[in-house]
């Protein structure tokens, strides 16, 4: 919970490099409707945290890995996360799901096994 919170409070500098904003929730619920839209929003928050000034991290996705996979993945943990994130800038959920999931300096863990 340290890390997201952390990470939340680095990206609150960093402007959405992209025109859609909307909260979390219509950000969920429009990938539900559109998965190449809701990939595209993915990696455009990808780049915002890799060029971000204040969290400068990079993000290693896994060799290989689709669309699909990538938006579920990245859904799934924004939609579990406690206390909900759904009223927050969408910019700042997805960036916060991406650096938890695919940042290379985050620790390894059962999925490697």
């Amino acid at each position: 919970m340290r890390l997201i919170a952390l990470t939340l409070l680095a990206l609150a500098a960093v402007p959405p490099a992209y025109a859609w904003s909307g909260t979390t929730r219509d950000f969920l619920d429009r990938c539900q409707q559109d998965e190449a839209w809701c990939a595209r929003e993915i990696s455009d928050a990808r780049r915002a945290v890799e060029r971000g000034v204040e969290a400068r991290k990079k993000v290693c996705f896994p060799p290989g890995m689709s669309e699909e996979t990538l938006v579920f993945e990245v859904t799934y943990w924004i939609g579990e996360q406690i206390p909900s994130m759904d009223h927050r800038p969408h910019a700042e959920s997805v960036a916060a799901a991406i650096v938890s999931l695919y940042g290379c300096d985050r620790p390894k863990g059962m999925e490697e096994f």
